[in-house]
């Protein structure tokens, strides 16, 4: 509903229905390579990139000294190849 408008229901015909223990599978290869995402740190560098990953959440973490350096290095862990946005 949006705005007071009901749209009409349609058939789904396609897809894994929601809870489906079967569901995960799919998920986890689609998003594998997501963990891969941040740059290993080099020898004894302080650590600036990092994934988390647990069950179907992802998340990027990135480490500066200030916003803009944060944002800098977010923005490439997004754009580099296999990243979020690749």
């Amino acid at each position: 509903q949006i705005s007071n408008n009901t749209s009409d229901w349609f058939p789904v015909s396609n897809g894994i229905g929601q809870g489906d223990p079967l569901s995960m599978i799919p998920y986890i290869i689609y998003s594998s390579d997501l963990v891969d995402v941040a740059s290993p740190r080099r020898g004894r560098e302080a650590l600036k990139e990092l994934t988390l990953a647990f069950v179907d959440d992802t998340a990027f973490i990135a480490i500066g000294k200030d916003f803009s350096d944060t944002h800098a290095i977010l923005a490439d862990m997004l754009e580099r190849p296999g990243g979020d946005y690749d």
